[in-house]
């Protein structure tokens, strides 16, 4: 049986596993796949494990300029503060909440977030 290549699962692995990683959980150790679908499997749970739906702004965001913000997900606009919307999370980081995370993960195409500074 052919093995997929094993340099990025190694890398991963190296990664999950130093004392540095920043990552809050962090990956067991992952061992090259014999088959396609086992690597598919496995960037399956590596991508499960990484937040799609944090965005990182470029300035420090007061509650009240995130509340006037514009968020749109494909076109759709999220409400602030709506389970299924968006939230700050901190001063620099917008969270994408609920059923509209869960769409970023299987596939939206674009996420826009707009904040005036007035």
């Amino acid at each position: 049986m052919k093995t997929c290549s094993s340099w990025p699962t190694r890398a991963l692995a190296d990664w999950s596993t130093s004392s540095t990683a920043s990552t809050p959980r962090r990956l067991s150790r992952i061992k090259p796949a014999a088959t396609k679908n086992g690597l598919t499997a496995q960037f399956a749970d590596i991508l499960s494990h990484v937040s799609f739906c944090e965005v990182r702004t470029q300035r420090d965001i007061a509650p009240d300029e995130a509340s006037q913000g514009r968020v749109l997900l494909d076109g759709k606009p999220l409400a602030y503060g709506a389970s299924d919307g968006f939230r700050l999370k901190d001063a620099r980081h917008v969270e994408i909440m609920g059923s509209a995370c869960e769409a970023i993960k299987g596939g939206a195409k674009l996420l826009s977030v707009r904040i005036s500074c007035e």
